[in-house]
């Protein structure tokens, strides 16, 4: 185990958009940890709340930056100093306070390792459908051998300076973007089984928003190829998966009809074995995100601009 002198400096990378309800208690678990060398970084949008306020309280270091999420990530790491960036949104909370110094640890388990990922839990007390998303999300990380990462990882700066950081174009899948790239240099990633505490997915509507926000940044980008590798990326959570001829419209009814609803399949035995019948309204959300994402991609491949377009982008505005 290393010493006190010896631990590097980590660097929790935080955006923030009226986060106000969140933010605090994301601080506040950050600053409870029992790690000499932490440095905070925020990244506000241009909030209309307290967010910057509340911020102000437990680090000087904040920037404001009103373009892309993948630009103000990229904002908030050129303005940080630590040899291993956290790379977190600011609803998340860190259960304990030896979590961290427990996920630095990752880095030395095994040759290689660029990336520790932790697993993702529902706050206590969380709605159905918080609970619904992170069974499932879990059980697919815990049954794919080569799950892709996404945010609230822990990273190496080198191999992020490698692949030259975030696409700063990108406002959604910038970070499995980024895990993609790292992966494919020959860095491996290490599954920290010490879940932090994700406040997110609380209401269908918000899981639905979700989906369409998702579903849109993604049919928006231009290049073909680049983009095909995106969604791949974002419905399978795996990487180097896919077929690199199929349309996304393809591909993403191909992996809901099989991997998604399968894993969803063995998931919901959950009901049974720890009483969560969370897992009853998974087909909902299930469904919910084939048909927003088939609809998009659709579209995109024969549609052009449609009725359906509009409907949705009616329903994010409100």
């Amino acid at each position: 185990m290393k010493n006190a002198q010896e631990l590097p400096l980590v660097s929790f990378v935080i955006p923030t958009l009226d986060s106000e309800r969140t933010i605090g208690q994301c601080l506040e678990s950050i600053k409870r940890q029992d790690y000499p060398k932490i440095e905070i970084v925020i990244v506000d949008g241009g909030s209309h709340d307290s967010t910057v306020k509340i911020s102000s309280l437990y680090t000087s270091r904040i920037f404001l930056d009103r373009h892309s999420l993948g630009h103000a990530r990229q904002t908030g790491a050129n303005n940080s100093s630590g040899s291993i960036m956290g790379i977190f949104d600011s609803n998340v909370v860190l259960p304990s306070s030896d979590w961290l110094l427990k996920a630095v640890k990752h880095f030395d388990k095994r040759r290689n390792i660029g990336i520790v990922w932790p697993l993702n839990m529902a706050p206590q007390n969380a709605s159905i459908v918080s609970r619904c998303y992170f069974n499932f999300w879990n059980k697919r990380l815990t049954s794919t051998t080569n799950a892709l990462p996404g945010g609230n990882s822990l990273l190496l700066r080198e191999p992020f300076d490698k692949v030259k950081g975030f696409n700063v174009h990108l406002h959604f899948g910038e970070d499995m973007d980024l895990m993609r790239r790292i992966i494919s240099r020959g860095y491996n990633t290490a599954v920290f089984n010490c879940p932090i505490i994700h406040d997110t997915m609380r209401t269908l509507k918000e899981f639905t928003r979700k989906q369409i926000w998702g579903a849109s940044s993604l049919s928006s980008i231009k290049d073909e190829e680049f983009r095909r590798d995106l969604v791949d990326s974002c419905t399978t959570w795996e990487s180097g998966a896919g077929n690199k001829s199929s349309p996304e419209s393809a591909r993403i009814f191909k992996e809901a009809l099989l991997s998604h609803v399968l894993v969803g399949l063995k998931g919901m035995k959950g009901v049974a074995e720890d009483r969560d019948y969370s897992w009853f309204i998974l087909p909902l959300l299930l469904s919910i995100r084939i048909i927003i994402y088939g609809v998009y991609f659709l579209k995109l491949a024969m549609l052009g601009n449609n009725i359906f377009q509009r409907v949705l982008g009616h329903f994010v505005k409100h």
